[in-house]
């Protein structure tokens, strides 16, 4: 199965633990902006006859439904897909956002992966791809040439399914595809009440701040609630957390939870890993399951 792209926060400048992953955005490339939704990935491709459904890391089935999306995919018409298409969208369910009932357990498409040119479709295509199918375009915010990373964050308020809004996505068509080594032609702006970053709290005096504490404090930077939160629910939408919670439930969650949170760091955060070393797995877990009580178990 296809997985979606991994779409990185925007690091607009270059800093001591980060460069830039920005630079593939240039002034007069034409962009789309669209709402960031906070549902779950979920991918639809034809195999024969057959419409297969999956969450963002495995396929489903009557049994492992995401929610209702297989049931939903049993629904569409098969003649209307092509092999050689992967369609991705959100399946809008219940997660750290509360949007409108009349919006919740629907698929908004968002993207259309050629899995024989291995290539990203234009979002014209994919816009295109909805109308003739019957399908939910994702909401489009702003489409035109890029102005400014100023300018993108002005759309960072404007929700369309509820009342909140996680974050906007910035796609550069005019580089769509570009193999431009760390510098994504996706980009994710997310709201400041859900980054999965937060700003260090500097410590009152080196003395008050022992080197554990130090590095306790710039673990917790990348270590956050939302991030948590946010593996709990992919980890759920991979079957191996169940929908509900009991307490008995926590050995589970103490199993997996560190190590998603961990290579979800390693895989984003990398700069600000390494800057901790080998203590930082240790650090990982222990925050981790800290949230993850608060989060859990209330």
């Amino acid at each position: 199965m296809k997985h979606y792209i991994d779409i990185q926060a925007i690091i607009e400048k270059d800093t001591d633990l980060k460069r830039s992953n920005a630079k593939c955005f240039e002034v007069g490339d034409i962009i789309q902006i669209t709402e960031k939704v906070d549902g779950s990935n979920a991918s639809v491709q034809k195999e024969g006859e057959t419409l297969m459904a999956y969450s963002r890391k495995q396929p489903l089935d009557e049994f492992n439904h995401l929610d209702g999306f297989y049931n939903y995919v049993q629904t569409l018409n098969p003649a209307d897909f092509d092999e050689r298409y992967v369609v991705f969208g959100e399946w809008l369910r219940k997660n750290k956002i509360v949007y409108e009932k009349e919006n919740m357990h629907k698929w908004y498409v968002f993207d259309i992966f050629d899995a024989i040119d291995e290539k990203w479709m234009t979002q014209d295509f994919v816009r295109q791809f909805c109308a003739d199918h019957g399908l939910i375009y994702v909401n489009v915010l702003y489409e035109g040439p890029f102005i400014s990373w100023d300018h993108c964050r002005t759309f960072m308020n404007s929700p369309h399914y509820g009342e909140r809004q996680e974050g906007i996505v910035v796609k550069n068509q005019t580089k769509i595809n570009s193999t431009m080594k760390g510098n994504p032609f996706y980009l994710k702006i997310v709201n400041d009440s859900f980054k999965e970053t937060m700003k260090m709290r500097e410590p009152k005096s080196q003395e008050q701040l022992d080197e554990e504490a130090r590095l306790r404090a710039l673990a917790e930077t990348i270590v956050t609630e939302r991030r948590v939160e946010k593996a709990i629910f992919r980890l759920r939408d991979e079957g191996v957390f169940p929908d509900k919670f009991a307490p008995e439930d926590m050995k589970l969650v103490a199993q997996n939870l560190p190590k998603a949170v961990y290579e979800d760091c390693v895989k984003e955060e990398k700069e600000t890993v390494d800057a901790i070393g080998a203590s930082f797995g240790k650090l990982c877990g222990s925050i981790t399951m800290g949230y993850a009580r608060k989060l859990i178990l209330g």
